[in-house]
């Protein structure tokens, strides 16, 4: 693959998800929000076993402690690792 004789392709996705609070309010008694949750595909190609060049998509919600509705985000992340 583009000239390298031992090249690999990945694909990958990663799901994440984080409660900072779990349970409710006492005083209220409505759901402590808080939480956040992201989905990460990803694709890395390694032309040797030494090195990677990976690229992934982050697409990310977040919601406030009082649950209101969650802010999304997104963004590219572009990364390269040589070992040696």
């Amino acid at each position: 693959m583009f000239g390298f004789q031992q090249a690999v392709l990945n694909f990958a996705v990663r799901l994440e998800t984080l409660d900072w609070n779990k349970g409710k309010f006492v005083e209220t008694n409505t759901t402590i929000g808080d939480d956040f949750r992201a989905i990460v595909p990803g694709i890395s190609f390694r032309p040797t076993q030494q090195t990677v060049i990976r690229v992934n998509y982050r697409f990310e919600k977040h919601r406030d402690l009082f649950n209101n509705p969650a802010t999304k985000s997104g963004g590219i992340q572009v990364g390269m690792s040589s070992y040696f």
